[in-house]
């Protein structure tokens, strides 16, 4: 294993640990990687939280691949639905906004099947602001698998 360290543009440092070989990977094509990699890890986070795929409910292999598909049908779906909907601009803010992806989940399901009618104004209503820089001490718990005894 290869072990890098490299400066922020804060003066914090980066560590890496890799097994790509020095010769064909130098430090900044590593970091480009890595810059390249950050969207994906994004989009994997909202897609296990916000798209609720860390609690299975089938047993059965089919019904299992059958779940997995529809929540990333459906994660595909709303942040297609969320990309398209224009966010409402205001001169007055100190931030630039984004969508909470949680509600927009919730709120295209809803709208699929006929409850909600005016999805741009109910997601313009749950905007969250980019704060970039921002820093906090991140809280560690344990967490445990869910078990399904209950059937």
């Amino acid at each position: 294993l290869r072990v890098l360290k490299f400066p922020l543009s804060t003066g914090a440092f980066e560590y890496i640990v890799t097994n790509l070989p020095r010769v064909e990977f130098s430090l900044d094509s590593i970091k480009e990687l890595y810059n390249l990699r950050w969207g994906e890890e994004t989009a994997f986070r909202h897609l296990k939280y916000a798209g609720n795929m860390i609690r299975i409910h089938s047993i059965k292999l089919d019904f299992l691949i059958q779940e997995i598909y529809g929540k990333l049908t459906l994660y595909n779906f709303s942040t297609c639905i969320a990309n398209s909907i224009a966010k409402r601009e205001s001169a007055s803010t100190n931030y630039k906004y984004n969508f909470n992806h949680t509600q927009i989940q919730k709120f295209v399901r809803l709208y699929i099947i006929g409850v909600v009618k005016d999805l741009e104004k109910l997601a313009n209503k749950f905007l969250v602001p980019v704060r970039p820089g921002r820093k906090f001490k991140r809280i560690i718990r344990r967490q445990s698998a869910v078990p399904l005894s209950y059937r």
